[in-house]
């Protein structure tokens, strides 16, 4: 809208600025078209989502199934022919490490480098050690083979979302660098127009920022779509209970359906409370804003049992600080977790009275793995003895990107 309106008036941004000719307006339309054409964040993340769910149900089954997921049941095989390969404590101990075993835990919590390692050193112990594993009919020879090709498979899965999530890294920096140039030249088109066409209130509302939002996304063309599933499987929640509101506004609710998915509807532009309720399930509580014209989406994991989580997430720029508020901060016996969504970029939280600027810190995380502390340790490594709603998160990598830090109770 604001380059057909420039093309109209370009006479008369002509005589104000030489640079305005027919050729600043196709370019400004090439870059437009450019920008338009980089993925937008659903379709940016969508092939990374179905990558890591099929790695997480081939590594390890929900906690109800009552077989084991094939990645489980080859790594207990392994296991169990280590242990009857070698009958002293202390040196079956050493052949486990040696095996990769040192890092299951780590590698069943998803840590995706872990589990390339664990595959890559249960492959090259098996070649290894293959003559004392077969002794004594313990290990069948043909187990080689089977380990072998699902490491190979799991270990060029993990490596081709290791590789999507880099890229998905440098496509949003690519987003966001096209999208800020494109507004860097829309402000100054606007500034123009609004100084040419000071006069004339109808010209002068083509070229004001605010007024050309509101023709394109009148207030309410936005809401929230997401799904709902049990944490750790697919298994969608029906009928969980989603409750929003904004400071002073009309409380609403709504529920998920048959497959966990939900929306809301149209909703004025705002900052509104979400709480995400269901019987036997753990309380979600967070903050969502619905900016016009877009719909934005949530895909939310309820753990099973009670108590309540809390959750908040965001994206930094390189070596900035965001002031989040939270709660359950009060509650010694929560847990704080933080987590870098992507890359290295590794980040720190502390509390601060009234969301202040803090350069010191408790948690650093990078994207191998969330860092959770109780409120209780966290208090004490801070020396605090009051508590406040404000959490610091700071970019400390210099590459950027995002996270999420949740508060259990």
């Amino acid at each position: 809208m604001l380059k057909n309106s420039l093309f109209e008036y370009l006479a008369t941004f002509t005589g104000h600025k030489t640079k305005y000719d027919l050729a600043f307006v196709t370019a400004l339309a090439a870059e437009i078209i450019a920008a338009d054409a980089i993925p937008d964040e659903t379709q940016r993340n969508a092939d990374n989502e179905a990558k890591r769910y099929l790695l997480m149900r081939r590594l390890k089954a929900a906690p109800e199934a009552l077989e084991p997921a094939e990645g489980e049941l080859k790594l207990g095989k392994l296991r169990n022919y280590i242990e009857g390969a070698y009958d002293d404590k202390g040196y079956r101990i050493i052949m486990l490490k040696e095996a990769g075993f040192g890092d299951y835990d780590k590698a069943m919590k998803y840590n995706w480098e872990t589990v390339r390692e664990l595959f890559n050193k249960g492959k090259e112990f098996i070649t290894n050690k293959l003559s004392e594993l077969t002794a004594d009919s313990n290990m069948p020879a043909v187990f080689q083979t089977e380990f072998g090709t699902l490491a190979d498979e799991i270990i060029g899965v993990v490596d081709d979302y290791l590789s999507i999530r880099e890229e998905v890294l440098l496509i949003t920096q690519s987003k966001i660098v096209a999208n800020n140039g494109l507004f860097d030249i829309v402000r100054e088109i606007c500034s123009d127009g609004q100084t040419l066409f000071s006069r004339n209130p109808a010209i002068r509302s083509q070229f004001t920022w605010t007024s050309i939002m509101d023709i394109v996304t009148p207030p309410g063309a936005a809401g929230l779509r997401g799904t709902v599933k049990v944490s750790g499987s697919n298994l969608p929640i029906v009928g969980a209970l989603i409750e929003m509101q904004t400071v002073g506004g009309v409380p609403l609710s709504f529920a998920t359906d048959a497959d966990g998915n939900f929306y809301s509807g149209n909703l004025p532009v705002g900052v509104y409370s979400f709480k995400l309720t269901k019987d036997d399930f753990a309380t979600i509580e967070t903050v969502v804003e619905i900016k016009t014209g877009t719909t934005s989406y949530k895909h939310l994991m309820m753990s099973a049992g009670g108590g309540t989580v809390y959750e908040a997430e965001g994206t930094l720029g390189a070596g900035m600080l965001a002031n989040v508020a939270v709660e359950g901060l009060d509650n010694d016996d929560a847990t704080v977790e933080l987590e870098a969504l992507g890359g290295t970029m590794n980040y720190f939280a502390s509390f601060m009275a009234g969301g202040g600027n803090a350069m010191g810190g408790v948690i650093t995380v990078n994207s191998n793995m969330p860092v959770a502390m109780k409120v209780n340790v966290l208090r004490a490594n801070l020396g605090m003895n009051g508590m406040n709603k404000y959490l610091n998160v700071r970019e400390m990598s210099g590459m950027g990107g995002s996270w999420k830090v949740r508060v259990s109770w």
